[in-house]
């Protein structure tokens, strides 16, 4: 599966909007193993994909040395109700993170949005992550940072993702990443937005 999205990537990427040169570098994982995505998890398997699994991609594409960082999380078949409900709970984080992102916010106030959105629903504990970091010329750039201790101040221009995420072996791991810029008037999303469930 990551050789065929890695692949999909290079065919539909190059020339699309001029591009000269582009890469995919894809982490795909499916159910227990989805409970774990928010570790190191670049080692692909053999598993095959079960109808109720939680599908997880995390992507990062280079195209003329600029990069994106994206992750989509769907499930094989129908989500079950506590599924859809976790969903739900990680895209109310997603706005919340938008939504306090504007210039001269530091990168704790960021990060504490999508933690109260998610405490908010009983997942707070499920949260082990940081909510963001910078993205352009390397996949995770320095700046801004958007986690607990962060004194990094949000302006306009600077490129990051939002990226919050809960994982239990309840209902897997769920995790939605965007890459946003931050513009005069607050937060403008910049990747195509995560396709909601029905």
């Amino acid at each position: 599966m990551v050789a065929a999205v890695e692949a999909a990537v290079v065919r539909e990427g190059l020339g699309l909007g001029g591009v000269r040169s582009v890469r995919g570098f894809a982490q795909v994982l499916s159910g227990p193993r989805t409970v774990a995505a928010w570790g190191p998890a670049y080692l692909a398997t053999q598993r095959r994909v079960e109808t109720g699994d939680v599908v997880l991609l995390e992507l990062a594409t280079v195209a003329d040395g600029y990069w994106s960082d994206l992750t989509r999380v769907q499930v094989a078949g129908s989500p079950t109700a506590r599924q859809r409900e976790v969903r739900l709970a990680v895209d109310a984080a997603v706005r919340a993170v938008a939504a306090a992102a504007r210039p001269g916010v530091d990168g704790a106030a960021v990060h504490a949005a999508a933690r109260t959105a998610l405490a908010e629903a009983g997942l707070a504990g499920a949260f082990p992550h940081h909510t963001g970091h910078g993205v352009g010329f390397r996949y995770h750039e320095p700046i801004p940072l958007l986690h607990p201790r962060s004194t990094d101040i949000l302006q306009a221009g600077m490129v990051f993702t939002i990226e919050p995420g809960v994982y239990s072996e309840d209902f897997g791991g769920m995790r939605v990443e965007e890459n946003v810029v931050v513009s005069p008037a607050g937060c403008e999303q910049i990747s195509v937005p995560a396709r909601a469930w029905a």
